[in-house]
């Protein structure tokens, strides 16, 4: 993941690639904790995938997929696909 702060606000936006959870639902506790040091307590955040929902699901067969919304409790996921 990438950080990039804004220039004038106390936001952040962060970059990453996809997740290779897999079927099997691996997780990344270093992608964890850095998601986990962006945020205060009582603060939420939000993960956008520009991949619609479906599109999310069947990468799983093939390595990639989500994050278990579990290991996120302060990050909610938004699906908002792109066009290519």
């Amino acid at each position: 993941p990438q950080v990039m702060p804004a220039a004038l606000s106390p936001q952040v936006m962060l970059r990453s690639g996809q997740p290779l959870t897999g079927p099997n639902r691996k997780r990344c506790a270093e992608d964890e904790m850095l998601l986990g040091s962006v945020l205060d307590d009582g603060e939420r955040g939000f993960i956008i995938d520009t991949r619609s929902a479906q599109a999310a699901k069947q990468a799983r067969m093939t390595g990639g997929g989500t994050e278990p919304k579990s290991s996120y409790p302060q990050w909610k996921r938004l699906h908002r696909p792109l066009e290519r």
